[in-house]
């Protein structure tokens, strides 16, 4: 009865991690779809550089339509007519003061540069300037004026929201308006504007002005590059560079040549339309991932097949009612359902294979660390594939779990080690005396997992160093897609030194290598969560992460024996 009850398990497991790969798939074709990218470049920059340079704004203009530049932007506080009807200083800076005088660009100008051939872009910028005392209409109406091409958004909040967003999402509409988020920009409403079916959505990036004065001109280009090909932005806000006119226009001709080798067009972008998962898709992955962590339940503890059958049987049932009526929570608690037992599935493979295989060859680590790198992949891709839907691709919505996802597997692969065998390898792990030197490297251990841990997610609490980050830029030229340095350089290697040696030979360092290892396959996992990376990108820095680690991995095994003959031979000549 057991044995077909693991055999039901096993196919509907395999079941959605097919359906996994047909959805993978369709979001690839999405993906390849997307493949248009748009410049626009603040419009008092180029008056300022032309003014600067003693020429006419027109015979600027008209060099940069000839690199393909056909937008340029503007932002709520530099026009003039909407100085004191528009936008007001908020009240504790001075008491509703009207705007200073900065804002010099007129609505006339502006309409000039349209009947030049350009399209106007409109930033909303609510990092200074507040427009909580104007009515909707009257942003409306102003905005009408102004005819942009599209309204995008620096920070603050989504015109309209929270009263009035299906009143802006009318306006958008009606006018065939693109909107979009600067990145990293907190622009409240934005999500729940998508659901309203505005999807003429687009990602803008943008490089500071201070920041781009401490970026020579390859580091400048690399950063756009790496926008467009890594995280879907389509629109390029670019800051001219504080130099000559011949110079930026040098600079844009570059950009626009890195864009078009990367395999984009250098046109105005375009939706590429919805990315939906119908109801019973969530809910097959459900049953699938209900089927994996049964699993890993028979695995671990000595269930019963009726016992198993009631965990499978509750899990499916609460995570189909879930998506069926809380669809956006339980897809969240799915996804992190899958990125909590993924690694510990691949170390209950791993670890059987461990046990029956020959230890000391090398041909046998290897073969554990790419078991766990594909198993950690594909229940990765599974994860990505129940979360697969525009919005999360375009960064509107995020996976919740990221932090948490990164400690808890550890946590669950280091009990799982010591319930495997009885309790027995912890009491001897707890039964061994402490060294000066084995405190010394669990505290190395404990401080590279906490740094690990405050360098994830979105926003990291700890700065990149700067020699980290030149060998960064070193692997995107050779690779293409970087590598993890918490996969290459130190998950794989340990984890081919754990089945190499084995629990046994590795005595009181069998956890903390153990724990080591399997950061590479948390890690492995988590490049999945980011769904606004390119799924095939994401494949490709799995793969090179795992050929690199295994070249670390061998590399550090042939010193390891080169060490060992030389000691060796140290030692007879003393003898």
């Amino acid at each position: 009865m057991m044995k077909r009850w693991r055999f039901f398990l096993y196919l509907s497991l395999s079941l959605a991690l097919i359906l996994s790969g047909f959805i993978a798939w369709q979001r690839i074709s999405w993906e390849n779809a997307y493949k248009k990218v748009g410049l626009m470049i603040p419009y008092s920059q180029i008056a300022a550089l032309a003014k600067h340079e003693k020429i006419s704004i027109s015979k600027f203009l008209a060099e940069l339509k000839d690199r393909g530049v056909t937008t340029v932007s503007v932002t709520n506080g530099e026009i003039a007519e909407w100085r004191e009807t528009l936008y007001r200083l908020p009240p504790w800076i001075n008491g509703g003061a009207a705007m200073p005088p900065s804002a010099t660009i007129s609505l006339q100008e502006l309409k000039n540069l349209q009947t030049q051939g350009f399209n106007l872009a409109l930033i909303v910028d609510g990092e200074v300037w507040s427009d909580r005392r104007t009515q909707l209409s009257d942003l409306l109406a102003a905005a009408d004026l102004l005819a942009p091409r599209g309204v995008y958004f620096a920070s603050g909040r989504v015109w309209g929201w929270p009263q009035d967003l299906a009143k802006f999402a009318g306006w958008l509409t009606q006018n065939h308006i693109q909107w979009g988020v600067v990145e990293f920009a907190e622009a409240q409403g934005a999500a729940h504007l998508f659901e309203l079916g505005e999807q003429n959505f687009v990602r803008v990036h943008r490089i500071k002005d201070d920041e781009l004065a401490e970026l020579d001109l390859s580091q400048a280009l690399d950063r756009w590059e790496r926008a467009v090909i890594e995280r879907n932005i389509r629109i390029l806000d670019v800051r001219l560079r504080p130099s000559s006119i011949v110079d930026n226009l040098n600079y844009l001709e570059d950009l626009r040549g890195r864009i078009r080798t990367a395999g984009f067009a250098w046109e105005w972008p375009s939706s590429p339309g919805a990315f939906k998962l119908a109801l019973w898709i969530p809910i097959a992955l459900g049953v699938g991932f209900c089927s994996l962590i049964t699993l890993i339940g028979l695995s671990i503890f000595p269930l019963s097949v009726l016992q198993s059958v009631l965990l499978w049987g509750i899990g499916t049932v609460v995570l189909s009612f879930g998506l069926r009526f809380q669809s956006h929570l339980f897809a969240q608690i799915l996804a992190l359902g899958i990125a909590l037992c993924a690694p510990l599935a691949a170390f209950l493979l791993t670890d059987r294979l461990n046990r029956v295989g020959n230890k000391q060859s090398w041909m046998f680590a290897f073969l554990c660390v790419l078991l766990a790198s594909l198993t950690s992949a594909f229940l990765g891709i599974m994860m990505a594939a129940s979360l697969s839907q525009d919005s999360f691709f375009l960064k509107l919505e995020e996976f919740q779990g990221v932090k948490i996802s990164l400690v808890a597997p550890l946590i669950f692969v280091f009990f799982a080690s010591f319930k495997r065998d009885g309790w027995a390898g912890f009491r001897y792990f707890w039964s061994q005396p402490l060294r000066i030197q084995d405190l010394a490297l669990l505290a190395t251990g404990v401080i590279i997992l906490g740094v690990i841990i405050l360098r994830s997610g979105n926003f990291s609490l700890l700065p990149v160093p700067e020699s980290e980050q030149n060998v960064r830029d070193l692997l995107e030229n050779w690779l293409y897609a970087r590598p993890r340095f918490k996969e290459f350089f130190l998950g794989h290697p340990l984890l081919f030194a754990w089945a190499f040696w084995g629990r046994e030979r590795l005595g009181f360092y069998a956890p903390i290598v153990l724990i080591g290892a399997w950061i590479g396959q948390v890690s492995i996992v988590n490049t999945f969560a980011h769904l606004h990376t390119p799924l095939l990108l994401s494949v490709l820095r799995t793969i090179n992460g795992l050929i690199a680690g295994l070249m670390v991995a061998g590399l550090s095994w042939l010193l390891i024996l080169g060490g060992r003959w030389v000691w060796q031979r140290i030692s007879t000549i003393k003898s």
